[in-house]
């Protein structure tokens, strides 16, 4: 396994053309590794030692990224998994291990999903739209905010 400081001292990531294509760069060798062009805007990215999750509009695409033991470094790997969500211009999205929570996809609804197992929970968190999220760091207890207050 690679520690996180691998990931960001060999891998750059970088967004172009209007934040339709991801770059993926080794810094030490400046050199581009591999481009993926989502064709749609890109409105933000979660970066782990194992996943780079892609937010979009209404959808999350999910990359695993994987270790070269022969270039001893990190490398782009393969997509791992697309996720739709409701609307989500904020790039709403959190991941611990190998627990994600993005929105569900009606508004206020959080979906938490195992990429270990692929197996997926909803919480109908809110009765507005998500605008926030966040995961402790043992993947234990989740916050949300919604536009509006939850009425009982």
């Amino acid at each position: 396994m690679w520690s996180c400081m691998t990931c960001y001292v060999h891998l750059w990531l970088h967004l172009t053309d209007w934040t339709y294509k991801i770059e993926f760069w080794d810094i030490a060798e400046e050199r581009m590794l591999h481009q993926l062009d989502l064709h749609e805007p890109i409105l933000g990215l979660r970066l782990t030692d194992k996943y780079l999750l892609v937010l979009l509009e209404d959808r999350l695409v999910c990359i695993e990224n994987a270790w070269s033991k022969a270039q001893q470094r990190v490398i782009p790997g393969i997509v791992r998994g697309i996720y739709n969500t409701g609307s989500n211009p904020h790039a709403l999205a959190c991941i611990n291990g190998d627990i994600m929570v993005l929105p569900g996809q009606t508004p206020g609804q959080a979906q938490i999903t195992s990429l270990a197992d692929k197996s997926k929970r909803i919480i109908p968190a809110h009765n507005s739209a998500l605008r926030a999220i966040a995961l402790s760091k043992d993947g234990k207890l989740l916050a949300t905010a919604g536009e509006q207050a939850k009425q009982p």
